[in-house]
């Protein structure tokens, strides 16, 4: 395999929005949080929702770009080079951010056993089975592993069947990842913690991811959700505002208790942000300076997703000594966030993302009916 300098791609200023929309969801809700807890006022559950929101808009949208990947290979050629090159190119994406700021944040803020943290994060085990460790350090890590789990388990089991079952194979593997995590939310004790037990562990929320490659394979294989992409919208909105409205009028509170919400609020609102893809692709932004900042909200959403709160956490001793100073510690963090995320992007993350190898596309395969639907690059996944 010979790494070569990949080219510039055009980007789509619809999945852009998607990434800007969802890191600034996940911002509201930890900079929200600690400011009105600063203020006094708690931390009301509804700000820790944008964050819920946020995380699952993320997933909905890496599943669609890596499934789009994923149906490349399996719509021309399957063997295990094609599995090492995706794999490779999503390890490039990822992990070398990850590894980064881990080894940083272990030097800055060493937990009480840094090195049985080290060992589980370094493997991403640290929510695997169980929930995070108690410490909540580099916390933010948790939906990380759940796509970095994805990328490895979906990919080899989905590219494995499709090799034995050329025309079934993606669907019994996709099934698969539908089902097997939401039967494991419904063994979860109901006086488990919803956040820590459920919503955060690897096993049992592969699923938010896998309702992206399903869009992925929908607007390939049936040009009718595109067509009616604005139908589409206005469900996928209904979804999210039936969420919404059932979390605040009726649960008003952060912690979900009954089988049916705790364990079907992420199918509903997994497909709700995935009917809302299709119409997004197409928007179209005429204003150069805000597209501009879409844009560089977005290349720079993986950095700021991964710093952010350990930079809160580091800064709390100053936060936590009155208003103006906590007025003031607020925006360095935040402003210092933004600054470690440019050069994150500008001098790690775009380096290793031009070397990455190339995923060719070769002749589509005869055994398989014809599919269209376009391909887009995954320049981002955070």
């Amino acid at each position: 395999m010979t790494a070569t300098a990949a080219p510039e791609t055009s980007r789509n200023i619809g999945l852009d929005l998607i990434r800007a929309t969802a890191i600034t969801l996940v911002l509201i809700s930890h900079f929200g949080g600690l400011f009105t807890y600063l203020a006094g006022a708690g931390i009301p559950y509804q700000i820790f929702v944008a964050g819920y929101f946020g995380v699952e808009l993320f997933f909905v949208l890496s599943g669609f770009l890596i499934g789009n990947l994923l149906l490349d290979i399996c719509d021309r050629h399957v063997d295990l080079r094609a599995w090492r090159l995706f794999m490779t190119r999503r390890i490039m994406r990822t992990l070398p951010a990850y590894v980064f700021f881990l080894l940083v944040f272990l030097a800055l803020l060493p937990p009480a056993q840094p090195l049985f943290h080290l060992v589980q994060y370094a493997t991403l085990t640290q929510n695997l089975f169980w929930p995070m460790p108690a410490d909540g350090w580099f916390g933010v890590s948790w939906s990380l592993t759940i796509e970095e789990w994805f990328y490895l388990t979906f990919s080899a089991s989905l590219l494995f069947c499709v090799a034995r079952l050329p025309r079934w194979g993606f669907w019994i593997a996709l099934a698969a990842f539908l089902a097997i995590p939401l039967l494991g939310r419904l063994t979860v004790p109901p006086d488990a913690g919803w956040d820590s037990s459920l919503r955060k562990i690897v096993w049992l929320r592969l699923d938010a991811i896998a309702y992206g490659v399903l869009l992925a394979r929908v607007l390939r294989n049936n040009g009718w959700l595109a067509r009616h992409r604005m139908f589409a919208l206005y469900a996928g909105l209904g979804l999210i505002a039936l969420v919404t409205a059932n979390w605040f009028l009726r649960i008003q509170s952060w912690d979900i208790h009954g089988y049916f919400w705790r364990t079907l609020i992420f199918n509903l609102t997994s497909v709700g942000f995935a009917l809302l893809i299709p119409a997004t692709l197409r928007i179209e932004i005429n204003s150069p300076p805000l597209a501009f900042a879409i844009t560089w909200l977005s290349r720079l959403s993986y950095g700021l997703y991964l710093v952010h709160l350990n930079l809160l956490v580091l800064a709390w001793p100053w936060l936590d000594s009155g208003t103006w100073r906590a007025i003031a510690g607020f925006a360095l963090v935040l402003s210092g966030s933004f600054a470690i995320a440019w050069l994150s992007y500008r001098w790690l993350e775009s380096p290793i993302l031009r070397w990455r190898p190339l995923q060719r596309r070769g002749p589509l395969r005869s055994d398989l009916p014809s599919c269209h639907g376009g391909h887009l690059q995954d320049d981002a996944i955070r």
